[in-house]
C-alpha cells in the first residue's frame, strides 16, 4: 500500500538558516519539477502532529507553487534528529551545494556555536575572529 504525505502537512524550519532565494532559481526549479518531478527527495522529521523540513524546503515551495498536493512516503526521507543534529545538517547540506551567501554561512556558523558551547564561548569566537 502506498502511503502519502500532504504538503499542507509539511512545514519549514523555524530556524533555517538559509534566508535568500533567488526567482531566478526558483523559476528553474519549478520548470525541473515540472518536466521531470522530484528527484531529489526532501528530508523531513516527523514532529507531533506535522513533518518539518531538515533539506529541500526551495523543492518544497515550488512543488506547492505547481498545485502538487501530496507526496508519496517513498519521495521523502523522514529523519531522527534532534534540533541541534538537524541544524548542522541543514547547515552542511547548503554548504556543500554552496548556495549560502556569505552572511547566512556567517549566521549559520554562530548559531550552532551557540547551540552547541552556549553564547559565553560563542561571544569569545567572535572576539577572537
Amino acid at each position: 500500500m502506498v502511503q502519502y504525505i500532504k504538503l499542507d502537512d509539511i512545514r519549514p524550519n523555524p530556524v533555517q538558516i538559509r534566508k535568500r532565494f533567488t526567482k531566478r532559481f526558483a523559476k528553474t526549479l519549478r520548470g525541473s519539477l515540472k518536466e521531470h518531478g522530484l528527484v531529489v527527495p526532501l528530508s523531513v522529521i516527523k514532529k507531533n502532529n506535522y513533518y518539518e523540513i531538515e533539506t529541500g524546503e526551495q523543492r518544497w515551495r515550488e512543488l506547492k507553487a505547481l498545485g502538487v498536493e501530496k507526496l508519496e512516503v517513498g519521495q521523502e526521507v523522514i529523519i531522527k534528529a534532534d534540533d541541534s543534529t538537524a541544524l548542522l545538517r541543514t547547515f552542511l547540506e547548503n554548504r556543500v551545494r554552496k548556495e549560502f551567501h556569505p552572511v547566512e554561512e556567517a549566521l549559520g556558523l554562530l548559531r550552532l556555536l551557540k547551540q552547541k558551547y552556549g553564547d559565553h564561548s560563542a561571544n569569545d569566537f567572535i572576539r577572537r575572529i
